[in-house]
């Protein structure tokens, strides 16, 4: 069968949109990201008067050289580790991860995500990071979002 000429302009374009909005999400189409998982553990208690402080232009060279392959370059979980991994990788972009306190990111990143009750699949990276290194990175990934703690 013959396609009408009048459908042929059009074709491509409609199976081009079919296809795109067949392999992108709700959430990536919305533009929100991917909500972080719930914590299923209280974290240890904060030091007295923890304050970040981390310096976001170092951070952002810590979380190239470490982060990038599982939490991808713009911090949305894409990346090229993440397709193997069964538990996908933090999504920074979302706005529900400002929810979580300087102190819960600092953790997470220096003892990996098992003592918040995330996953284990977070590499703990107090014996690669130093506290400046992961202070600086943690406000890096702060930048991933306008609201900040």
């Amino acid at each position: 069968m013959k396609t009408p000429t009048h459908l042929r302009a059009i074709l491509p374009a409609g199976l081009a949109t079919a296809l795109l909005l067949t392999l992108a999400s709700p959430a990536a189409l919305a533009g929100k990201g991917t909500p972080p998982p719930k914590l299923t553990k209280k974290p240890p208690p904060a030091p007295a008067g923890f304050k970040l402080g981390g310096d976001a232009k170092k951070g952002k060279k810590v979380y190239k050289k470490y982060c990038t392959k599982c939490h991808g370059k713009k911090g949305n979980g894409g990346g090229l580790m993440a397709k193997d991994l069964k538990v996908k990788p933090r999504d920074f972009t979302h706005p529900a991860n400002a929810s979580r306190t300087d102190w819960q990111l600092f953790i997470a990143i220096k003892q990996g995500g098992k003592p918040l009750g995330l996953s284990d699949k977070m590499t703990p990276w107090k014996d690669t990071l130093t506290d400046r290194e992961i202070r600086d990175v943690a406000a890096y990934i702060r930048t991933f979002h306008s609201s900040k703690r």
